[in-house]
């Protein structure tokens, strides 16, 4: 009887919940994010939506215990969209649904991500690396992920694999490049595959995504090889999302 009760009153809350119709899940975007970070103990994920405004003052973003209030800028007025940012700190896999609600409307985004938590060989990031990308378009989409990297060791670094357990994600190559970070080239090329002692590099791996993929955490776990052993090695996060805001007129 008491099973009973708690179903009962389960499916009487669910349908006091507004439904969402389509053009209003719509607002918020992308519609989910999947993905696949590898972290040490002490890192932060970031989860990256848009919200489709329509004069709104202010919108009020929800996941797990975080909630913050966003309020467009001139420019994102101008845009007809505003970005936010949520930061997490992950203790096993990051699953829900973010929840977006302005006076007019709510929308939500489902969240689902691998975590797989470990340590990370010591070579250092500088800030020039690919954090964020926005696509406008509804299509496969090839991008060469870069970070510089300074290898602070006596010992030769060799990348042997990249590890990104993600349906609709495929890695085509990987390796160093030896020039500007804005020089990398646009599509894929066999790079070299290692790193000399104390020296810098662009870590670059070329990432398919395919049109499905909406939204995306790219945090893979890169395996090196240093005088015959292997180490996992933890590096930048990467977020992608596709923002398709319908415009009047």
């Amino acid at each position: 009887m008491v099973s009973l009760l708690i179903i009962l009153g389960l499916i009487f809350i669910h349908t006091l919940q507004p439904y969402l119709t389509e053009e209003e899940n719509h607002r918020l975007q992308p519609h989910q994010i999947i993905g696949y970070a590898y972290l040490t103990t002490e890192e932060f994920l970031r989860l990256e939506v848009h919200w489709c405004l329509e004069n709104e003052e202010s919108v009020e973003i929800k996941f797990q215990n975080i909630k913050e209030i966003a309020k467009p800028t001139d420019m994102d007025i101008k845009a007809g969209e505003l970005e936010k940012s949520i930061i997490i700190k992950p203790t096993g896999e990051v699953q829900g649904n973010i929840l977006a609600v302005s006076n007019a409307s709510k929308a939500s985004t489902k969240v689902d991500i691998k975590v797989e938590f470990g340590s990370s060989y010591p070579v250092i990031f500088t800030n020039n690396v690919t954090t964020s990308i926005t696509l406008y378009v509804d299509e496969p989409y090839l991008i060469p992920y870069t970070a510089e990297i300074i290898n602070p060791t006596n010992k030769t670094i060799k990348i042997k694999d990249v590890v990104f357990p993600i349906k609709g994600v495929k890695i085509l190559a990987f390796g160093f490049w030896n020039e500007s970070i804005f020089s990398v080239p646009a599509e894929p090329r066999d790079l070299p595959k290692t790193m000399p002692p104390k020296s810098k590099r662009i870590l670059v791996i070329y990432v398919l995504i395919e049109k499905e993929v909406s939204g995306l955490v790219f945090k893979p776990k890169v395996v090196l090889e240093v005088n015959g052993k292997e180490y996992a090695l933890s590096i930048p996060e990467m977020m992608f999302k596709r923002i398709i805001c319908k415009k009047e007129g």
